[in-house]
């Protein structure tokens, strides 16, 4: 039988069916890896140029309690940071998400940033700072003007703003209407900070006063709810020194609660007298005024009707202190009925020793002679004194 050697294949020839596929896919997966690589790194140049983004955020995380108590007060990013963090634009380049390492005076960590931009400003969607020992995550202030997001962090409590806070800020005449509307802060309402958790009255009032946030009142039912809305970028100044204002007077108003009103003695009109001795035992309501104050005027119809309904009440007594002179108030009574004790010439005593800087305002002095509510509406005055005289 005459056999024929069949010459062996080579390697090649052999495998080149898995070869050529595998060759081709590995190209392909390069070029992609290529491509992702270069547009990160197109992204994080672009970032390294808009240093504006980091440095704002690290100003807010300067802020946070933990922040400084684990890692201390946060250096300045330096460029090198940015350039070996992680950079993703999106949305015409007016979205980013990006990460940096920072490092402070006690420790250090990675920052994670979540932001669109609204002209030439950012608008920080998430801040958040990452530390491995000890393992933890920091959330940082939520600054997001998105409506529909704040709505979606007040889920939880089932309360959402009684008005858009971007309408509202708008243009003073629309923050003016909503003040009046639904910002008494001389009334009882539960406090919340800017990350919705529960904070004193006296600290809310505090951090109102610095003139960044706006109170946001929710639409919840009894008790009332405040939430501080940060309004850092507000380019109508007006408003922030107005809240800054009223919150400084609602601050003033609400430390007194709690404290004597004492060594006093008033002159009415008729000549009576009324000292912190004989009005031992009583309560006295207060109301500061003057007669150029419309407000002050507008309310004195709904006075009288207060007094009217606690006549036979001998143990309240019901004084007004007025800036104007007795003549003054003389004149104006013959043409505007007044049931309360009327007192002239206190502008001094109000302003200087007082510190009254809200017209009208209301006080009550419970029969130990301490003062128990300050208020700057007739609403609200009712509401405290129902509540004292109940007692």
């Amino acid at each position: 039988m005459n056999n024929e050697l069949i010459p062996e294949k080579n390697w090649f020839t052999r495998n080149w069916k898995w070869l050529v596929p595998t060759f081709l896919f590995l190209i392909l997966c390069g070029a992609i890896s290529t491509f992702i690589s270069i547009e990160n790194t197109t992204d994080v140049i672009q970032a390294y140029s808009d240093n504006s983004l980091y440095e704002k955020a690290i100003e807010k995380a300067k802020t946070n309690e933990r922040v400084i108590e684990v890692i201390g007060e946060i250096e300045q990013i330096d460029k090198l940071a940015i350039l070996e963090g992680t950079a993703i634009y999106s949305n015409n380049n007016n979205s980013i998400e990006t990460s940096i390492r920072i490092k402070g005076t006690k420790g250090k960590g990675k920052m994670d940033i979540v932001a669109d931009k609204k002209g030439t400003e950012w608008i920080y969607n998430k801040i958040n700072i990452r530390i491995k020992n000890p393992k933890e995550e920091i959330q940082i202030l939520n600054d997001s003007i998105d409506v529909n997001k704040f709505d979606a962090a007040q889920k939880s409590n089932n309360y959402k703003p009684i008005e858009n806070p971007i309408l509202i800020t708008q243009n003073f005449q629309s923050f003016w209407s909503y003040w009046n509307q639904y910002v008494k802060l001389s009334a009882d309402f539960v406090a919340l900070d800017a990350d919705s958790k529960e904070i004193t009255k006296a600290v809310f009032l505090k951090l109102l006063s610095s003139g960044k946030y706006l109170p946001l009142r929710l639409s919840s039912p009894k008790p009332v709810y405040y939430k501080l809305y940060k309004i850092d970028n507000l380019k109508n100044k007006d408003i922030s020194s107005t809240i800054i204002q009223m919150a400084n007077a609602a601050s003033e108003n609400f430390n007194r609660e709690g404290k004597p009103f004492d060594n006093f003695q008033f002159t009415d009109l008729n000549g009576n007298i009324y000292t912190t001795e004989n009005t031992k035992g009583k309560i006295i309501v207060f109301k500061f005024w003057y007669i150029h104050c419309q407000q002050c005027v507008a309310e004195i119809p709904s006075l009288n009707e207060l007094v009217k309904k606690y006549k036979n009440r001998k143990d309240i007594i019901f004084i007004s202190l007025a800036f104007d002179t007795n003549q003054e108030l003389k004149k104006f009574l013959l043409k505007k009925t007044f049931n309360y004790i009327i007192v002239g010439n206190q502008k001094e005593y109000l302003m200087d020793e007082l510190k009254i800087s809200i017209y009208p305002t209301h006080m009550i002095v419970n029969k130990e002679g301490k003062v128990t509510k300050v208020v700057n509406s007739y609403d609200e005055l009712e509401i405290a004194l129902q509540k004292e005289v109940s007692k």
